[in-house]
């Protein structure tokens, strides 16, 4: 017989994005814990108000005081969701334990993203956008995540600059390589 234990000291939530439409009422994406057969997996879901974090979750004690969506507000300057716990997350927030490989990833993702928003915007009026990832030691990175030459083009070595990868995915269908 298995016995599993699995714990989730605070509530976890991540805010993705807000839904706004003329049509129907605000909706949120929103990632958080599910208790299911196998322990627990993050799960992603659009949501209204009135959306019930503990119900929607198995019963997952972290939910339970006060996770039920109180307000989705897409203003502007506020672009938050609000709880009837009174606790507020904002586009792109994460509430609840997170390890810090999964916040660096929640991050990246969130700037590539705004990346990609703010190059379609000024793309036409011939602004490019630039985001930057600041990095405490190249070697960390370079060590660890090194690209096997194999996998590279014929000609290219893993050190090569980036301008010898123009012309490859790395620019975005809507733009042209610099």
């Amino acid at each position: 017989m298995r016995y599993g234990v699995t714990i989730v000291i605070e509530a976890y939530v991540y805010l993705m994005s807000l839904d706004l439409s003329k049509d129907r009422d605000p909706r949120a994406v929103i990632q958080f814990y599910v208790r299911g057969a196998k322990g627990l997996r993050k799960v992603t879901k659009k949501v209204g108000m009135g959306f019930k974090l503990f119900e929607n979750s198995g019963g997952l004690d972290e939910y339970k005081n006060g996770y039920t969506i109180n307000n989705i507000d897409g203003r502007e300057n506020a672009n938050c969701i609000e709880f009837v716990n009174g606790r507020r997350l904002t586009v792109g927030g994460v509430m609840g334990a997170v390890s810090e490989e999964h916040l660096r990833r929640l991050q990246i993702r969130e700037t590539i993203e705004s990346h990609l928003r703010r190059e379609r915007q000024l793309f036409h009026k011939g602004i490019k956008v630039l985001s930057l990832f600041f990095i405490d030691e190249v070697d960390h990175y370079k060590q660890s995540r090194c690209i096997a030459p194999a996998a590279l083009p014929s000609g290219i070595r893993p050190d090569a600059p980036m301008r010898h990868f123009s012309g490859s995915a790395f620019f975005p269908p809507w733009g042209t390589s610099p």
